[in-house]
């Protein structure tokens, strides 16, 4: 009999029952208060220190606080307690909740801590004028901050938007929750209002602008002064504008008024008003002193031609003439009517003036009425008054051009040709483009034609002999019966 060993082995489960922790809700508050997003902003201008103060909902053995930056940089217990800073920075701290020994809770939240320095503004200019220019405000530190007050955008003060008075300009500087501002007051002086004016009434618009205006038999007299309310000023420069010396008042109302005497001519009068502050303005008045214009537009010799083939143009030349006697001021204006410029002179103007012509006049109608006509124009114009004058018979005809194709042929057959000629046109002949062709073939031997269909010039190939040309046809029936070399000559004139 065997006996069999068994053995047993028993297994225990031991557990170990841990007390129920019961969780609670950290709440903290400081001042300055804190963000929504768990951030405490301190300026150190305002002062240097955080209040802290922790509540907790559930059980607890302690609050353990992490302040790094801050003296102290920890602290135990629910608050409250002042925390102090002293150097900028961001500081990432904490309080945890402990019970038992063990971290129930923790609330993470950051210190940013900030500062700033001196800040500077003296700039180098407090005092201006109303119309003066703008202003670049400088003399401030440190950089980086905004400028504020009537009249600034940017970094520029502008005199004209702020306006008469005296303002407050403000330099600020911002650098998280510390904000440092300094201002300076401005003065912004009004101008003075600077209208002057002369006794003389007769206005006329001259170049777009209106003119004091003494026409002869009058004298070359004017009388200036200012119409302000304000008649007496620090000084008012006048500039009459003729080379005299450069004029001035103290007073320049009415009953000071400024006296002077022009030559012929037209000018422009300056007036510079300064007022107690040192501000100016300025005036300007156009004047004129002089007669009703002289002086005439015409042509050198015959202005009838035909424009050459080269494309060059046809050019002729005008004068402009009688007029020296007009005053300075006087302007000559000279038109053609084959384009659309208007040419300006001033006085005196060039006696000879040219123009060129590139195609024909038919079809065109002078100033004078005249078909089929260019013409040329002169307005001479002053303040006084303005005399027109007109060349016309400017006939310009076109010449004819010979013009035409051919293609090789087989011996005994018909040249084909495309006629491309053309006529021209001839102006003094009511612009007709009939013209005449007659046709040469060298050589002539084994060649079969029509000399009727060639037409004859009769050894006259001038302008004067076409109109005694007897006329070909445009494609004469030519055979040439012999392979050679050929050349056949086209020649067009107009029957003029």
């Amino acid at each position: 009999m065997t006996n069999t060993l068994q053995k047993l082995t028993s297994v225990f489960l031991l557990m170990v029952l841990l007390p129920l922790v019961t969780l609670g809700q950290l709440s903290v508050s400081s001042t300055p208060s804190l963000s929504g997003s768990n951030q405490i902003d301190v300026c150190l201008i305002n002062g240097n220190q955080v209040n802290f103060q922790s509540s907790y909902t559930g059980p607890q053995t302690s609050v353990v606080w992490s302040l790094p930056g801050g003296t102290p940089n920890a602290r135990i217990g629910l608050g409250n307690f002042n925390i102090s800073y002293s150097s900028t920075g961001n500081y990432p701290s904490k309080a945890e909740v402990y019970n038992g020994g063990v971290i129930v809770e923790t609330f993470n939240f950051t210190v940013r801590v900030f500062n700033i320095g001196s800040v500077s503004f003296n700039p180098s200019q407090t005092v201006f004028c109303e119309n003066g220019p703008n202003f670049t405000l400088n003399g401030f530190s440190p950089s980086g901050g905004v400028f504020s007050g009537p009249g600034v955008s940017g970094n520029t003060f502008r005199p004209g938007i702020a306006g008469p008075g005296t303002h407050t300009i403000t330099y600020t500087v911002t650098s998280g929750s510390c904000t440092k501002s300094v201002s300076k007051s401005f003065v912004v002086n009004g101008a003075p209002p600077g209208n002057a004016v002369t006794n003389i009434s007769n206005i006329k618009i001259f170049q777009g602008e209106n003119v004091y205006t003494k026409c002869f038999p009058t004298n070359g007299q004017f009388r200036f002064y200012s119409n302000d309310l304000l008649s007496s000023y620090q000084k008012v420069y006048i500039d009459y504008g003729d080379g005299s010396p450069i004029d001035s008042a103290t007073t320049f109302d009415l009953n000071n008024s400024k006296l002077h005497t022009y030559q012929e001519g037209l000018y422009t009068v300056t007036f510079n008003f300064i007022n107690a502050a040192g501000c100016q303005s300025q005036d300007q008045i156009k004047v004129f002193f002089g007669n009703v214009p002289q002086g005439g537009i015409s042509s050198y010799g015959s202005t009838q031609g035909c424009v050459p083939n080269s494309g060059n143009g046809l050019t002729y030349a005008f004068a402009i003439s009688n007029v020296v006697n007009n005053p300075p001021g006087t302007i000559y204006k000279v038109t053609f009517s084959n384009d659309s410029l208007t040419r300006i002179y001033p006085h005196p103007p060039p006696d000879t003036i040219f123009q060129t012509f590139y195609q024909s006049s038919c079809g065109f109608t002078s100033v004078l009425n005249e078909p089929n006509t260019f013409s040329a124009s002169l307005v001479i114009v002053n303040p006084c008054d303005s005399i027109p004058g007109n060349v016309g018979g400017i006939k310009i005809s076109e010449p004819a051009i010979a013009d035409f194709l051919i293609s090789d042929t087989c011996s005994g057959d018909s040249i084909k040709l495309l006629h491309l000629s053309k006529g021209g046109r001839l102006q003094f002949q009511n612009c007709d483009t009939v013209s005449k062709v007659v046709w040469k073939i060298s050589p002539t031997k084994g060649v079969n034609f029509d000399q009727n269909e060639f037409g004859s010039d009769f050894g006259d190939r001038t302008q004067a002999g076409v109109a005694g040309w007897l006329s070909g046809v445009p494609d004469p029936n030519i055979i040439i019966n012999r392979p050679g070399e050929y050349y056949l000559t086209q020649f067009i004139g107009n029957s003029s």
